[in-house]
């Protein structure tokens, strides 16, 4: 559904302000799944920190050992979330298929993504400490 808002954008640059929808539409195709995203690991997180909390106590590991654990453990999702994600809104938007275009289109959206995800989403956990906010 959200791809129809997007159809065939991509083609359609006779003007800047085509141009700036084309753009637009690129950010909104971002940000909207890495919000969702962002808010889909806030209650892993709550869970895990009851955890973190019991083994930090146990002098098991420090804490910035356990959020660089869980920034890495993300990448293999993201990575997957991204090209599958990123490939069906390229196509949708209709973007030129060439291969330098598609690489950057992924590379920012991977990026946006991880810092989404693997920072944004536990960091707001971690400065609330509730789920339900």
């Amino acid at each position: 559904m959200f791809g129809t808002m997007l159809w065939k954008l991509g083609n359609k640059w006779p003007t800047p302000t085509k141009l700036s929808n084309a753009m637009g539409s690129m950010y909104a195709a971002v940000i909207f799944i890495g919000l969702q995203n962002s808010a889909s690991v806030q209650p892993v997180v709550d869970v895990e920190r009851t955890v973190f909390y019991r083994e930090l106590a146990a002098g098991m590991y420090s804490a910035l050992a356990y959020a660089f654990s869980q920034a890495i453990v993300e990448i293999p999702y993201i990575f997957s979330q991204t090209v599958l994600y990123g490939v069906l809104v390229y196509a949708m938007i209709s973007f030129q298929w060439t291969a330098a275009k598609i690489f950057w289109y992924l590379f920012f959206m991977f990026f946006t993504y991880s810092g989404m995800i693997a920072l944004h989403g536990p960091c707001m956990e971690w400065l609330y400490h509730n789920s339900e906010i």
